[in-house]
């Protein structure tokens, strides 16, 4: 159990070290946008485009194996729940609020 929050802090940890290196990079670009009038809103969703696409064709995989497999291993059990896609789907919505807000 512990190894698996250990597993799961470095996950997260890397993934806030890409996304901080991500905006690091093109701090002289971000300057130079901001001096001509973009706002906020552009200016996010051109640092944060490339990785929301990731993410997205991420659950987009995930989702339907992990539904699969799921229901593979539970069909093994006398006792059985049943589940339904939009369990994946909350999952993978709940991405959004954590992770992309500007």
């Amino acid at each position: 159990m512990l190894i698996k929050f250990i597993a799961l802090g470095q996950d997260d940890a890397s993934f806030m070290i890409s996304s901080l290196k991500k905006c690091i990079q093109p701090d002289r670009k971000i300057g130079i946008r901001k001096v001509l009038g973009a706002t906020i809103y552009s200016v996010w969703k051109m640092l944060s485009r490339d990785f929301v696409w990731l993410v997205v064709l991420a659950i987009l995989v995930a989702a339907p194996l992990a539904y699969y497999f799921s229901n593979q291993w539970l069909q093994q059990y006398d006792y059985r729940i049943e589940f339904s896609w939009w369990v994946f789907a909350i999952t993978g919505m709940g991405f959004w609020p954590s992770r992309c807000s500007p």
